[in-house]
């Protein structure tokens, strides 16, 4: 029993460490960090297509491009006026040359953004994007008519304005 209280007093650096440590847990004064108050923030999820919406995807013909007014495409190119036009899965390329572009960077130099798997590619691939308010307008309305969340465009939108 002697021999604990012998230890017990005196300082090693372990003891001094931990006492240290428990001064610190003890001092209310301290504001806490804001990096340890804040919580993280998840980016959100992809949107996924409806059944309709994967109906109209398998309806298009391979490497043709339909004018999409029900706003249904999964795949497909948003021209600067506004106006979709559905492609099928991996046709982008051959729709911007029914288009007549030669390559899909001269379609998004031109104004065109690329609409993939259901995702708007807002990416500075080529150049910055600059989004039409008729752009705008429609991608908000391909939202609302499928019952799709738009905050995934909302986060790929904030961060291309950065």
């Amino acid at each position: 029993m002697l021999s604990v209280l012998s230890v017990t007093t005196n300082k090693t650096k372990k003891t001094e460490k931990y006492d240290f440590l428990f001064k610190m847990n003890e001092d209310w004064a301290v504001e806490p960090l804001p990096i340890l108050s804040t919580p993280i923030k998840r980016p959100p999820r992809r949107p996924q297509p409806t059944k309709l919406m994967l109906a109209f995807e398998c309806d298009i013909p391979a490497g043709q491009c339909i004018p999409d007014k029900d706003l249904l495409s999964v795949n497909g190119w948003l021209n600067p006026a506004g106006e979709l036009l559905a492609c099928a899965w991996q046709q982008h390329t051959k729709t911007v040359n029914c288009l007549g572009f030669d390559t899909e960077r001269d379609a998004v130099e031109f104004g065109y953004i690329k609409l993939s798997e259901m995702v708007w590619q807002l990416g500075r691939h080529y150049k910055r994007i600059v989004l039409t308010e008729a752009q705008l307008t429609t991608i908000y309305e391909w939202h609302s008519n499928n019952g799709i969340n738009d905050d995934y465009f909302q986060h790929q939108l904030s961060n291309v304005k950065e």
